[in-house]
């Protein structure tokens, strides 16, 4: 896929579409070419969205794989540690009902409401967070109870930079989204309307777009 100028998530954000579209499956799943899934994750992704009817979106536990070089090794050390610290957030996150961050990576998502609050964003650098936070919008204005979940038997592995200048390149892109998503949705900080939300993690968030 072309990666100049991010085109490639560009078209993987219209391919997405596109998809949506065309399937009439309950639940879709958003998977990275380079993320492998395990055998049961697929069933424990479909079978969380049975048990529970408001579940619109699920994220996976995902372990990064960086190439077998001393660099590379020491990335995915780093990487590791920074992806269970980063998870173990969302559970505790999740527990509140304030879980914000689905990587798409490995995501789950209930059809229907992806389709209602018009499929995945082209202009934003970050489909997966910018996506939950409409979710959530969407949800407060209409007092639904859309939740969101992490699945710990839903397990996949994905390819992490190796390099230093790949991961540099990763994080300006997902630091960048995070401060566009902040401010896009600067209206739902502090709204009770949001519930948790906008009263609890959004104030957080937005503490972190100035935190060194």
């Amino acid at each position: 896929q072309p990666r100049s100028r991010g085109l490639g998530d560009v078209y993987k954000r219209q391919a997405l579409n596109a998809a949506v579209l065309q399937t009439t499956a309950d639940v879709v799943l958003t998977v990275d070419a380079d993320t492998l899934l395990d055998r049961a994750a697929v069933a424990a992704v479909r079978n969380a969205f049975a048990r529970e009817p408001e579940l619109v979106g699920i994220t996976g536990v995902i372990t990064p794989k960086s190439r077998r070089t001393p660099v590379g090794r020491t990335l995915q050390f780093f990487q590791t540690y920074e992806y269970i610290r980063n998870f173990l957030g969302r559970y505790a996150w999740m527990r509140v009902d304030c879980l914000q961050l689905i990587s798409g990576a490995f995501a789950g998502f209930r059809r229907a409401a992806v389709v209602d609050v018009g499929g995945f964003d082209d202009a934003c650098l970050v489909e997966d967070y910018e996506l939950v936070h409409r979710l959530y919008r969407y949800s407060g204005e209409r007092q639904l109870k859309w939740r969101f979940r992490v699945l710990g038997d839903a397990q996949a592995r994905t390819t992490a930079p190796g390099s230093v200048p790949a991961l540099l390149r990763q994080r300006r892109r997902w630091f960048g989204g995070f401060l566009q998503t902040q401010w896009w949705y600067r209206a739902m900080v502090g709204s009770r309307r949001m519930g948790r939300v906008g009263t609890v993690m959004l104030p957080v968030k937005a503490l972190d777009t100035v935190h060194p």
